[in-house]
């Protein structure tokens, strides 16, 4: 259900026991809801659908048939002119569902969410969104709204047109009809049917199907002529066989009248009835000549006529020919696309496990990169870390080189002074032992001083 000038519009659904594909429109001015006649390719009775409008037009997406089988359809109601749309080739589009979200965003058409109909499905995109630009559409200009008698009498005509799905065949069966009919000028069912037939078909089907109705038309407007001529010249024939039988008449009126004369008395004068006779002979004899001429002419008219009503009946073969050629082709392209159905619905399924896998593989490739940055970022730092252990391994090299001389300096000043201290030693010892040495004479002169002493004490 969608809102429109200030109305709400409602599409398909379920009671329960019947699926409806009907539209409803419900004003709150009145509080009444009313039916809309629709025209256009109408969407198949659904419920479980979304909806979703931008400016006049209702997008209507998915839903659920009687069946219980999902639909994958995109079809679109302006409520302006009350036409539906039908699209094809849009592009990757969401796979068949139900339940499903449908937001209008700017000019956008938003589809995310939903349940399939089967637990397992073929493509599990459901948590995917799906962005449909509606910029990109582009809608037929929509004519004059006409009266209310004439708007009914195209609906019920082009709901019949939808009705025909199978244009070939009807165009094989209202040929088959015209001719068992004679070429009837309006053999035509409906000239509406005639220009949007091509509607309901694909695009590259249209070129074949207008010029299929423009030689129709052709053929129509052509036995319109010939039937116009044969008219035309059946009038003139019968009135030359008017006129003759008039002169056949005034001539066997005009022999009976003689025989009779002749037969009378021969000796009365008759002058007058002879001089009357005359004239009228002559008379007659003219009409007769106008009559015979006048007959001519319309046999070479007639003549003229068959040999063109002959050229149009080669020109109607041809024309059958021609569609039933088309009719096999077109039996052929229907096949061919019925047969690629299957294979377009496959493509499909790999082309989203593929663009899965592709979001996948770009999630692993931007994680990666982040990585990729952290460890460029983390080398940079090791790298600036190890530029400053070189740096000051080289100094401390040169502290060591300067540690190594000074140790070795060191070294020479250490034998140097253990030279000197050897050197002290042995000086010591000798000192010593001079000290001793000396110290032993001072003991022996002290004792000898004392022993003189105390002699010389002891002397005196």
């Amino acid at each position: 259900m969608v809102t429109f000038n200030d109305k709400m519009y409602l599409f398909g659904g379920t009671n329960g026991f019947q699926w409806f594909n009907d539209v409803w429109c419900y004003d709150p001015t009145t509080n009444l809801w009313s039916q809309l006649d629709c025209i256009g390719y109408i969407p198949v009775p659904r419920e479980g659908h979304a909806a979703s409008i931008v400016d006049d037009v209702m997008y209507i997406f998915g839903g659920r048939t009687e069946d219980g089988a999902d639909l994958g359809d995109l079809a679109a109601f302006r409520i302006t002119s009350r036409r539906w749309y039908t699209f094809q080739n849009m592009g990757p589009s969401p796979s068949p569902r139900s339940g499903h979200s449908m937001t209008t965003v700017g000019k956008s058409v938003v589809v995310v969410g939903g349940e399939p109909s089967s637990a397992a499905t073929a493509v599990n995109d459901l948590a995917l969104v799906y962005l449909l630009d509606t910029t990109k559409i582009r809608y037929p200009n929509d004519s004059q709204i006409q009266s209310s008698s004439q708007r009914a009498v195209q609906v019920a005509l082009l709901k019949e047109l939808d009705a025909a799905r199978n244009r070939n065949a009807w165009y094989a069966s209202e040929l088959e009809l015209a001719r068992k009919s004679g070429y009837t000028p309006n053999a035509s069912l409906s000239p509406v049917l005639d220009s949007r037939a091509a509607e309901t078909f694909d695009d590259d089907d249209k070129p074949l199907i207008e010029a299929l109705i423009a030689m129709r038309t052709e053929l129509a407007n052509v036995q319109s002529s010939v039937d116009k001529q044969a008219v035309l010249a059946a009038k003139q024939i019968a009135e030359a066989e008017k006129q003759r039988d008039a002169a056949i008449q005034e001539a066997v009126y005009a022999k009976a009248k003689l025989a009779a004369h002749m037969g009378s008395a021969a000796n009365s004068p008759q002058l007058d009835n002879d001089r009357e006779n005359d004239e009228r002979t002559g008379e007659i004899s003219r009409k007769l000549a106008t009559a015979l001429n006048t007959q001519k002419e319309l046999q070479n008219a007639l003549d003229r006529a068959s040999s063109e009503i002959d050229a149009e009946r080669r020109a109607r073969k041809l024309a059958d020919d021609t569609v039933n050629a088309a009719q096999r082709r077109m039996t052929e392209l229907e096949s061919y696309k019925q047969q690629n159905s299957s294979e377009l619905e496959r493509l499909k399924a790999e082309l989203h496990m593929v663009q899965r896998e592709a979001r996948e593989q770009s999630v692993v490739a931007a994680d990666a990169t982040a990585a990729m940055q952290l460890l460029r970022v983390e080398r940079d730092d090791f790298q600036a870390k190890f530029n400053d252990a070189v740096g000051s391994s080289k100094g401390h090299s040169e502290t060591f080189d300067s540690l190594r001389e000074a140790v070795a300096a060191s070294a020479n000043m250490k034998s140097l002074l253990e030279r000197k201290l050897e050197e002290e030693r042995a000086s010591r010892e000798k000192v010593e032992t001079k000290l001793a040495k000396l110290k032993t004479e001072h003991e022996a002169r002290t004792a000898e001083l004392r022993e003189l002493i105390v002699k010389q004490y002891w002397q005196d």
